[in-house]
């Protein structure tokens, strides 16, 4: 729930090892022998880490950043087949597991890259030109154990741009195979799998929680974070998680964030395995608005949008939100990644009060007591933080922020929600102070959706045919740019849908089913976004109307 940073630099020396590895991906290349070089790195001083940790309780860091710097474009490729293959073999004694983090990331087409643990387990790929569009910074979901195996294919002999910048060594918060299987993770023994009994009927409230990595500078936290809908559907990707979590985080942390979505368990056991965990991962996103003060003094609430549209087959849900004074007197749940675990689900009665926290913002947060369940005695742990709060009817009421709750004492202590109520309006009148401006883009001057039912696919209002997937300039093209007043729209493809969006993103006007040809719209001064939908795609273009 809230952290420090140090950044440690590396010893780094070399060995020889011989890996018998795997073929994959509908070719054999990899059946070979082949004297590969080991990059074996000094771990970080751990004594030192958990001193910081333990005068910084309410950040859950997992992870600190050690300095890596390795361009693989400059290596050489090696031919097996009709492939070139290159591999980079890195190795941290003690790390529980370790994150890639890359300064450029840039494959062209027939190019790949696959992930592999120390066993020649396929653990991530193959991935291909599509996973980072702009190829700038870029990160990668961790890989358990001590060694990670980069993989670089390439059908022909073409240039390609892997630049490695830094590693993540974590030490806690990732799956030990050791354990034993009730404990999949490191969350407590009291902790409630989300698919157990208690989950039935929050199973779309399930599919709206999501795990995140935070890069916060030199150190890796765990949050967790909820898919947000907003009253314009669209499918845009909001990610409803807490202050506190990324209080320092640059834009260029945020571009490494990394989402992990449908990281559960499917029933009430934990998995043997993480590689049984059938989750997906998208990387990056932009931070849109946030409470003040690392959430020390309001109510600690942060949105961001994902660099990238949530594919459908995620099979998420965009959750609704109660943003009204109302507190909750029957009950509810929290759904939520405690110590970075499979998905958990936490239980509370119609026993809410609310509470400031950090002394200043009255009444900002809601505080809740959890109960027995069938299952055991969900409570909150780091990498809990961020998470929502969901009353009788599903929707996000508050995000945690922190709290006393233990599986030692689950009845007594209670752990405190920062309320949707505050985040709406009432922390600053900036767009980045509050929420309305974004999960109600449609409101008026005379209305105001404070409360908004969520839906598992807010775009299908959108023809069946369009995919959620920007396309560069070929469904329109608009100018001039910057215009005087009046903006021109010529139409590449027939029957399209066109929406404009204000800098706040509020839905100005709109045309449907147009053809082919020219049209205007006359609006006042200022920045906009226009989206068009047709059966190629979305295109998104800014333009500005000048005073």
């Amino acid at each position: 729930m809230k952290f420090l940073k140090s950044v440690f630099v590396l010893v780094l020396f070399f060995t020889i090892i011989h890996v018998n590895v795997k073929g994959q991906s509908g070719y054999n290349p990899l059946l070979v022998n082949e004297v590969l070089e080991e990059n074996i790195l000094t771990p970080p001083n751990l004594a030192k880490i958990e001193l910081e940790d333990s005068l910084n309780p309410f950040r859950y860091r997992v992870g600190v950043a050690m300095a890596y710097e390795e361009n693989l474009a400059k290596k050489e490729l090696l031919q097996v087949g009709d492939h070139y293959l290159l591999r980079e073999v890195i190795s941290i004694p003690t790390a529980k597991a370790i994150g890639v983090y890359f300064e450029r990331f840039d494959l062209e087409e027939g190019q790949t890259l696959n992930i592999y643990n120390a066993k020649m387990e396929l653990v991530q790929g193959p991935y291909n030109q599509n996973l980072n569009e702009d190829g700038g910074s870029f990160a990668l979901p961790y890989v358990v154990g001590e060694k990670i195996i980069l993989e670089f294919s390439s059908q022909i002999k073409s240039s390609f741009d892997i630049n490695i910048k830094e590693l993540a060594y974590f030490y806690r918060g990732v799956p030990d195979a050791s354990k034993g299987a009730r404990d999949f993770g490191d969350a407590d023994a009291c902790q409630v799998n989300v698919n157990c009994s208690e989950g039935n009927g929050w199973e779309n409230q399930r599919d709206a929680t999501v795990k995140i990595s935070v890069k916060d500078g030199g150190g890796f936290y765990w949050c967790t974070g909820t898919i947000m809908n907003n009253s314009n559907g669209g499918c845009k990707p909001y990610i409803l998680s807490a202050d506190h979590c990324a209080e320092n985080s640059t834009s260029s942390d945020f571009g490494q964030f990394v989402f992990y979505f449908n990281y559960q368990g499917v029933d009430c056991n934990n998995p043997v395995s993480e590689l049984a965990v059938n989750f997906k991962t998208l990387t990056g996103c932009s931070r849109l608005a946030q409470s003040n003060s690392g959430g020390n003094t309001d109510s600690d609430f942060l949105l961001v949008e994902l660099n990238d549209t949530i594919p459908k087959n995620f099979d998420v849900y965009y959750s609704g939100y109660d943003a009204t004074s109302t507190i909750p007197n029957v009950g509810g749940v929290g759904i939520h990644h405690p110590d970075g675990d499979i998905k958990k689900i936490s239980t509370f009665n119609g026993n809410v009060t609310t509470d400031s926290w950090g002394g200043v913002k009255q009444n900002s947060h809601f505080i809740v007591n959890w109960i027995s369940t069938a299952n055991g005695f969900g409570v909150t742990e780091g990498g809990s933080s961020g998470s929502a709060i969901f009353n009788s009817e599903g929707l996000v009421i508050g995000t945690l922020t922190g709290g006393a709750s233990i599986c030692n004492n689950p009845g007594s202590a209670t752990d405190y929600y920062g309320r949707m109520y505050m985040h709406w309006d009432r922390i600053g009148t900036s767009v980045d102070k509050r929420l309305d401006l974004w999960l109600d883009p449609a409101a008026t001057d005379s209305t105001n959706n404070l409360r908004l039912s969520g839906t598992r696919r807010p775009c299908l209002a959108l023809p069946a045919s369009v995919e959620t997937k920007f396309v560069e300039k070929d469904i329109f093209k608009i100018y001039p740019n910057p215009a005087n007043q009046q903006i021109n729209f010529e139409v590449i493809n027939s029957n399209i849908s066109v929406k404009i969006f204000n800098s706040l993103g509020q839905l100005v006007t709109e045309k449907n089913q147009v053809s082919r040809g020219t049209f205007t719209f006359n609006l006042k001064p200022g920045t906009y976004i226009a989206e068009a939908y047709s059966e190629k795609g979305i295109q998104r273009e800014k333009f500005i109307i000048l005073q």
